[in-house]
């Protein structure tokens, strides 16, 4: 990878893009689908590509079955949003063969984000749970709040997504049993790309 912020591209436009990683290596199957791409005033650095998530003016793409995904970036280009939904755990996390029932609920998860610098951003934002046959009535919701380094993510596009995923899923503030179940998909992921970490006792 390039060093972050050597290789630039800013104003993009994309339409009808797509993107498939499936990575096969991994057990289970590493898998995401990304299609319908479509993006305005888009920001890419080829040393950080997921910034193209949180830099990106707007954007819409279909992930998954079902899902969408909604990015903006508002006035002044310090703070922005996330939208995602209609999209189950096991798509979410990428690992759609764990044998765990509960994968396969909806979820949703809208999230604002700041700028702090061009190294820091701070993300907060709420992941709702729908029960099997819910007719799109909300069980549960629940917080989370977290900053992202960017020069830890000096990865392609598909490790720096599981890196923020796993990010997401410890930060995230569960009760009870969904606790237990989220902590065993992330530890699952943390044994997949997580070797590095410097945080590891997160998992505990």
């Amino acid at each position: 990878m390039p060093k972050r912020g050597k290789i630039v591209f800013q104003n993009m436009k994309i339409e009808n893009g797509s993107i498939s990683i499936v990575d096969k290596t991994l057990t289970p199957t590493y898998s995401i689908q990304l299609h319908d791409i479509s993006i305005e005033g888009g920001y890419m650095d080829s040393g950080s590509p997921l910034e193209i998530l949180f830099r990106t003016k707007n954007g819409f793409c279909r992930l998954g079955k079902r899902g969408t995904l909604k990015i903006g970036v508002l006035g002044g280009e310090t703070r922005g949003f996330l939208s995602l939904s209609d999209i189950t755990w096991s798509e979410l996390a990428g690992l759609q063969v764990i044998p765990l029932p509960f994968l396969k609920n909806r979820v949703r998860i809208y999230v604002e984000f700041k700028h702090i610098n061009q190294d820091e951003t701070i993300v907060e934002g709420t992941l709702i749970h729908f029960a099997p046959n819910s007719q799109n009535k909300p069980e549960q919701s629940y917080p989370f709040h977290f900053t992202i380094l960017w020069n830890n993510y000096n990865l392609p596009f598909d490790l720096a997504l599981k890196e923020l995923v796993l990010e997401l899923f410890l930060k995230i503030k569960l009760k009870g049993v969904m606790t237990r179940m989220l902590q065993t998909v992330a530890k699952g992921l943390y044994t997949i790309i997580g070797r590095n970490r410097s945080h590891p006792q997160d998992l505990n």
